[in-house]
């Protein structure tokens, strides 16, 4: 009987994951625990270190969304699964039964799971041991008559005389449940479940049982959790799916790859011999970033045409600065880009037909740090060890050191004091298609038709005209290039391979463009033709975090009418190539956005497609 019910649960459950949820009430826990958000969040102990959270009353519609793109991008119709649900159903009860008359009545609005680990059980862990994380998951319920006649139905029908379950009541408060234990097995593998009249219950004994003695004695839940109160609170309403992360899950993976390093390999030896120590080192530098983080929370949902993925952190700032010290990188690492937000007046200098743009605030801080971290990296605690995919960051460091020579040789300047010094404010770079950029010229087998441009707000003129001076003196002399006058403080550079730049001022703006003359781009940072006029930046730009931090912006419409242009007829009749542009053609544009962090460690992010 167990694997029927759990086969149809699975069913239940898997639907339900897939489409993505929403759901509502639960019981007995303290009034001021309760989110209205996450509402069964107040049935999790306080230890959960994992959350889960899909919404169900839109099932329905979300199926059909499903259903429509599918039908857009393939030109196919996508079988509709509630039949397959149907049929799972009417097999299990052995007669003719359906989601919307068997299901859907008595269905709550959210199904949650939570996974948890108990302090003895992480310390087990940390001593070598392998203690099962505790997980239940909750199904909330609407209408607890009809919930309980389809449940009495799956018990009685799915094979009576080879039930293992034990039904035992019990009160919670004043509201009777019944908690169904599974009799055939015991210990890690034994699981449990509890009806009640707002909710199911189910998951590993001892998570049920942890559940139910932290409601009984009325323990504070996840939802008494201050950190995750606010960080719950700080996403969008009405997500599909919520995920938030907890600083004990952090905790545990660190914990588990602690064990995992001391197993002993095939050979006899523990897997971190003879590089364990490079390895506990580089751990260490990560629990101390990872301590910092107070909770993160993730939002999955749909608005209309948006498309969203909602991010919201908690950082300890203090803790933050002292982990990045620890790193050898500087302590205002995390608040230099994170604390001043980019202006929409410098946004207008950017053209309308950028097919990608991303504009940020602290060029000259983001290189001055990044060189600091390939610097100072090596000499950390060492992260490498032999660990694959780590970066080398010595070859970083040269490299810095290889450009900064070149400025000092070839023009007789300090790139960062004599230039980036005054270019500390916001910067844009962009992308543009021009099949007449002489960068498609180089090699046709590898055509390139975008032009690329640099913009940077500069606070002193006369030294960005005196650096200019100096770069186009230096490129004629040091680096034998043609170098020709393209307007007032405006310079267009041509090496013998014709893969044209140019570079100047224009008002308080220095801008460097590879493969065209300057024109277009100064055009648009004089106002004409320039993003903010565009319909689909606008809307990108409501769409996602305000004040923001940096933007990404990617116009699909663009990146759609540039692969038209440039697939080949044969390919362009392919299967794959017409379903990739009819899903580029349900959208305008795909957003990432973020916000200065508050002084209460708050910040926030959005990644957003919109649809057409």
């Amino acid at each position: 009987m167990l694997k029927r019910i759990a086969a149809l649960s699975l069913v239940m459950v898997f639907v339900l994951a897939l489409v993505g949820l929403q759901v509502s009430s639960s019981l007995a826990a303290p009034a001021d625990q309760t989110i209205a958000s996450a509402p069964n969040a107040n049935l999790l102990p306080s230890d959960t270190a994992l959350y889960f959270d899909f919404r169900t009353n839109q099932i329905s519609d979300v199926v059909k969304f499903i259903q429509n793109v599918n039908l857009q991008v393939t030109g196919k119709a996508m079988p509709d699964p509630f039949q397959d649900i149907d049929k799972s159903l009417s097999d299990a009860l052995g007669r003719s039964a359906s989601w919307a008359k068997d299901i859907a009545p008595w269905l709550g609005d959210h199904f949650t799971v939570g996974l948890s680990m108990s302090d003895k059980q992480l310390n087990a862990l940390q001593a070598g041991g392998f203690p099962n994380p505790d997980v239940v998951a909750v199904l909330a319920v609407k209408n607890s008559t009809k919930a309980d006649a389809f449940f009495k139905e799956i018990m009685t029908k799915a094979n009576p005389s080879a039930s293992s379950m034990k039904a035992t009541q019990d009160k919670i408060g004043n509201t009777s449940i019944t908690i169904y234990s599974d009799t055939s097995s015991s210990g890690a593998n034994s699981i449990s479940l509890v009806q009640a009249p707002t909710y199911f219950a189910f998951g590993s004994a001892s998570g049920i049982a942890a559940m139910i003695d932290t409601l009984k004695t009325r323990k504070p839940t996840l939802a008494a959790d201050a950190n995750f109160g606010k960080i719950i609170r700080a996403l969008k309403p009405n997500n599909l799916v919520t995920v938030y992360l907890t600083p004990r899950l952090y905790e545990l993976s660190m914990s588990m790859s602690s064990a995992l390093m001391m197993m002993p390999n095939p050979e006899g030896d523990q897997m971190g011999t003879p590089e364990a120590t490079p390895q506990a080192n580089a751990q260490a530098a990560t629990q101390t970033l990872f301590k910092a983080i107070n909770g993160q929370a993730f939002g999955l949902g749909r608005n209309g045409k948006l498309l969203y993925l909602d991010v919201v952190q908690s950082i300890n700032q203090d803790a933050a600065a002292k982990a990045y010290a620890s790193m050898n990188l500087p302590t205002d690492f995390l608040t230099k880009f994170s604390t001043t937000p980019i202006s929409t007046v410098f946004t207008a200098q950017i053209p309308a037909d950028a097919l990608f743009v991303v504009q940020a605030h602290g060029l000259a801080d983001i290189y001055s740090t990044l060189k600091t971290a390939s610097q100072n990296m090596p000499a950390m605690p060492p992260s490498s060890g032999g660990m694959r995919g780590a970066p080398d960051f010595s070859q970083l460091a040269q490299s810095f050191n290889q450009i900064e020579s070149a400025f000092r040789l070839g023009l007789g300047v300090d790139l960062q004091k004599d230039v980036l010094s005054y270019m500390n404010s916001d910067f844009a770079v962009y992308l543009t298609y021009d099949p007449n950029s002489t960068l498609a010229k180089l090699d046709p087998n590898k055509p390139n038709p975008f032009v690329y441009t640099l913009l940077a707000k500069t606070s002193d003129v006369t030294k960005t005209k005196d650096f200019l001076t100096k770069l186009s003196d230096g490129l004629k002399s040091f680096g034998k290039l043609t170098v020709t006058s393209a307007g007032t403080d405006l310079y267009t550079a041509t090496p013998n391979n014709g893969a044209t730049f140019s570079f100047g001022l224009v008002g308080k703006t220095f801008l460097l463009t590879v493969g065209c003359d300057p024109a277009m781009a100064v055009t648009a940072i004089k106002g004409t033709g320039s993003l903010v006029s565009s319909p689909i930046w606008a809307q990108a730009a409501a769409s996602g975090v305000n004040p923001t931090t940096q933007f990404w912006y990617l116009n699909t419409n663009e990146l759609s009418a540039v692969l038209k242009a440039q697939l080949p007829a044969d390919q362009m009749n392919s299967t794959d190539a017409k379903q990739a542009l009819a899903f580029l053609n349900l959208f305008n544009s795909a957003t990432i956005t973020s916000s200065p962090i508050g002084k209460d460690g708050i910040s926030r992010g959005s990644i957003d497609l919109i649809m057409k």
